[in-house]
């Protein structure tokens, strides 16, 4: 039973999880101390990007200007030279590339403090885990004792109420039957025979009940079921017909 306890009981399991959450809570905190790298890349879709139709060699104002501009300047500045940048579709040479963009920032640990309190927290935690494990077997053991106990207690008084009290009871009520028919026995007798009777069929059920009680108990604490044998399944026709009432 302990064994099976200590390996099979959901409560005990779950300690189990929280000592391992918490060995690794310590390990994490332990990585505070070292620097952080992180690496970024960034990507973005450009499309094309064609200027409008009104402009150029179709747009006099953009013709006007230039010629101004190159007589301004009184250099032999060829007017169709300054307005080809105006004409119709034309674009920038890096129109349409997409754009790439990569990132490295790292994190310097320099709250020394901070990351050793969070480290002591952390096996803190792990310490706590470990008492509250030892703390719910000593709890687990002590209540698995305690119902064995009653579980075999009810054994014995299942056994004491079918092969003894009640079929002394039984041979109780039959003497006293027979002297109340001879007239050496009152009828308040015979009452108070098959009342003891009715006690002890009553406190024999009632052990059975306990009986099948403490066994679910056991199975609930050890987290496994039980197999069953001929001491713990009682079977009420091996008993006598007045101890098996329903």
């Amino acid at each position: 039973m302990l064994s099976w306890l200590t390996a099979d009981s959901p409560v005990l399991k779950a300690r189990h999880h929280d000592i391992e959450r918490t060995r690794h809570a310590v390990a994490l905190a332990k990585k505070e101390y070292y620097p952080d790298f992180t690496f970024g890349v960034d990507y973005t879709d450009v499309d094309s990007a064609n200027r409008s139709r009104t402009q150029g060699f179709s747009n006099p104002a953009a013709l006007r200007s230039a010629s101004r501009f190159a007589g301004g300047m009184g250099d032999l500045i060829d007017a169709y030279a300054l307005g080809k940048n105006f004409s119709s579709g034309s674009r920038p040479s890096d129109s349409g590339q997409d754009v790439w963009m990569v990132s490295l920032s790292v994190n310097v640990p320099i709250w020394r403090e901070k990351y050793a309190a969070g480290e002591r927290e952390a096996r803190a935690r792990y310490i706590a885990a470990v008492s509250a494990l030892v703390q719910d077997e000593n709890t687990l053991t002590s209540v698995l004792q305690r119902t064995l106990f009653e579980y075999r207690d009810s054994e014995r008084k299942i056994s004491l109420y079918r092969d003894v009290l009640i079929p002394k009871a039984k041979e109780s009520i039959g003497s006293t039957e027979t002297a109340f028919r001879a007239g050496s026995s009152s009828f308040l007798d015979l009452v108070d025979a098959e009342r003891s009777l009715l006690e002890f069929e009553l406190s024999f059920e009632r052990a059975l009940a306990n009986h099948a009680q403490r066994l679910a108990e056991i199975e609930m604490v050890v987290g496994r079921t039980i197999p069953r044998g001929t001491n713990a399944t009682i079977d009420p026709k091996q008993s006598d017909e007045g101890a098996n009432k329903p």
